[in-house]
């Protein structure tokens, strides 16, 4: 952990077997939550700097984490082209992990209450149930090749994706299309 006004390390978090692929911090709750190559998920309070959780399920590299803002879960995607929904407080999987998914997950964001999911050309968006189960919404065509990046615009209400070819698209989530 660095410190960005003294550009200093303030500490270190070790237990990681493998690569850490994705981190992931959690707002308000002092938290950071880690994946590595190895599938393994570990969580950390940041003040004491010792990990408080392990969340086993993955069996391959764990590369997108994204806290679900307001319902206290983090979900995860997988080079093992699952995506799993997990309570924070209990530590605990929430319901089955969604394993028709086309590809690896590469990267998540959270909007407008949808999980949205990238691995392919396709922006995949799912609904957060009030029982905290997911349900598939739509899929988003457009691009012609891997979405490498995502990033939610929270006061323009915009979602970006970036692809592997250089392409950059714009899309408005209330309507589930390109703009």
């Amino acid at each position: 952990m660095w410190d960005l006004k003294t550009q200093k390390p303030i500490g270190q978090l070790d237990g990681h077997s493998d690569w850490v692929k994705s981190l992931m911090w959690v707002e308000g709750k002092n938290l950071l939550a880690s994946g590595d190559t190895g599938g393994i998920i570990r969580l950390w309070d940041l003040e004491t700097q010792k990990p408080i959780g392990q969340l086993d399920g993955h069996s391959d590299w764990v590369t997108s984490l994204m806290w679900v803002e307001g319902k206290n879960l983090l979900a995860s995607g997988s080079n093992d082209k699952t995506i799993r929904l997990w309570d924070l407080e209990t530590k605990k999987q929430i319901d089955y992990p969604l394993t028709n998914y086309a590809s690896w997950v590469r990267n998540s964001v959270f909007a407008q209450n949808m999980l949205v999911l990238t691995g392919d050309q396709y922006l995949y968006l799912w609904g957060i149930q009030s029982d905290k189960t997911l349900q598939f919404i739509n899929r988003l065509d457009g691009h012609s090749s891997g979405v490498t990046s995502l990033m939610w615009i929270e006061g323009k209400n915009l979602l970006a994706s970036g692809d592997s070819g250089g392409t950059i698209r714009l899309w408005n989530l209330e309507i589930k299309k390109q703009i």
